[in-house]
């Protein structure tokens, strides 16, 4: 028979995203993830809002999960404390 990816969240399953919002020029209101902890500092210097939003788990987040799409809400705030620290270590250069 054909194995099949264990999913390890229920596809449906409330989980928390790492999310910015951001007014364009043209008025339009831009969101996506925060992916990485550059983007972050990015979006901190533009001053776009940072936040964490509930979504619902997809076949398609399973590559995002621990990196900008946690189980729990405590894990989605333990990933912004951690780019806080960080601070802009990773815009500078080396």
């Amino acid at each position: 028979g054909v194995k099949v990816e264990a999913m390890p969240v229920k596809i449906g399953t409330t989980v928390y995203a790492l999310r910015t919002r951001e007014r364009r020029a043209s008025g339009r209101i831009a969101s996506s993830y925060v992916v990485s902890n550059y983007h972050y500092n990015f979006l901190k210097e533009t001053s776009a809002d940072i936040y964490i939003a509930e979504k619902t788990f997809q076949k398609s987040d399973v590559q995002k999960l621990g990196r900008f799409v946690f189980l729990t809400r405590e894990d989605a705030e333990e990933k912004l404390k951690e780019y806080e620290q960080k601070g802009d270590l990773i815009c500078q250069d080396t």
